[in-house]
Order: structure tokens, then C-alpha cells, then sequence
């Protein structure tokens, strides 16, 4: 899963808002009802794997600088 061509293919829809939810597939809002990006269920790495690589398109950030408490809860919180 390419994060930056779901990020280029949502945008270009139209959708307000990206779901990225545990166990669910990527979901996203357009014109206010909620479609998903495909079929596959997004495991708890996924999502955080897919959360890290929006912070990196962004500027180069790190989400584990700017929110050290959510890092340790991924990391504590997947079974």
C-alpha cells in the first residue's frame, strides 16, 4: 500500500477525511459517504506504519518527537 498515491488518488476524488482505523480497511469521506480504499484489513503495524509515513511526507517530521506518548501506545497496545 503506496501512501502516497492513496493520499494523490483521495485527493483527487474529492475526500474531506482518510479513515485509518485498526482492523478496518482504509476508508475514506466523499460527499459525505464513507468508501473504502480497497478490501484489505488494516492490522495495527499497518496503520501505524501508514500514520509514519504521512509524518514523513509532511515535512520530513517525526511523529515520535512531536507525540512520544501516542508512539508508546502503538508499541504497548498491539497484540
Amino acid at each position: 500500500m503506496n501512501v502516497l498515491d492513496i493520499l494523490t488518488q483521495t485527493t483527487k476524488e474529492g475526500a474531506s477525511d482518510l479513515f485509518i482505523v485498526a482492523g478496518r480497511p482504509l476508508s475514506y469521506k466523499k460527499n459525505g459517504k464513507i468508501l473504502q480504499a480497497g478490501e484489505e484489513r488494516m492490522m495495527p503495524h499497518d496503520c501505524e506504519t501508514f500514520v509514519r509515513e504521512i509524518y514523513e511526507l509532511a515535512g520530513k517530521r517525526d511523529i515520535s518527537r512531536e507525540y512520544p506518548k501516542v508512539c508508546v501506545n502503538l508499541q504497548t497496545d498491539v497484540r
